[in-house]
């Protein structure tokens, strides 16, 4: 009796333990299609999740396809021409997205704000974004361990990182990376009061970068 007992105390321990290591080794899956304003699909699309930039982009048909060891909490996905989109884990396996298009007052606020600067045909001769932002930008200033600074300005958050926008969307430090200087068309440096429409993320100064 007392080793029947016993053999079915193994028997379930294993059991359970079967099914808690088959649960830790069960990955989220997600995968969907990624399009621009007019439903195109972006190719080479770079997917972060929770802030951690994954090896898998966007097919030519804007598709992607992830496993991941847990549930995130945030995606993102960034294109060199298209900005970055964010997004909160919606708890789906089928996530697709699609890039806005800023609407007709956004885009004449901007144009006032900004102008758009002269085409410069020395940017083929940079190697990366820093090297760029270190030879051809006026007001900023970029150290030995590419930490990037807006000269004369003094952050009351504690943090002298300057705000980065692409294309009128702002963007991570990493995902600043990702840029192609032989694709950039014009950088404008602001601080001061015109850097108070970007509040807070905008106290240490703003690189407007604007890609072809």
């Amino acid at each position: 009796m007392k080793t029947s007992i016993k053999i079915l105390l193994i028997f379930f321990t294993l059991i359970v333990s079967n099914n808690t290591f088959s649960q830790k080794k069960e990955k989220i899956k997600i995968s969907g299609y990624v399009k621009d304003s007019l439903n195109k699909p972006i190719k080479d699309c770079v997917i972060f999740i929770d802030d951690v930039k994954q090896k898998k982009k966007t097919n030519k048909k804007g598709f992607y396809n992830l496993k991941l060891n847990k549930v995130p909490q945030k995606i993102t996905f960034y294109s060199s021409n298209h900005g970055l989109t964010e997004i909160n884990y919606p708890g789906k396996r089928i996530i697709n997205v699609k890039f806005k298009k800023m609407g007709i007052k956004e885009e004449t606020k901007y144009s006032k704000l900004f102008k758009v600067e002269k085409e410069n045909k020395n940017r083929f001769r940079f190697n990366d974004i820093y090297s760029y932002l270190r030879g051809q930008v006026a007001g900023v200033r970029v150290l030995p361990d590419n930490t990037i600074i807006v000269r004369g300005v003094t952050s009351l958050k504690g943090s002298n990182q300057p705000l980065f926008v692409l294309n009128k969307l702002a963007i991570t430090l990493e995902g600043l990376e990702y840029i192609n200087p032989k694709d950039i068309k014009s950088v404008k440096v602001i601080k001061g009061s015109e850097a108070t429409m970007w509040g807070v993320r905008g106290s240490a100064g703003v690189i407007m970068i604007t890609t072809y």
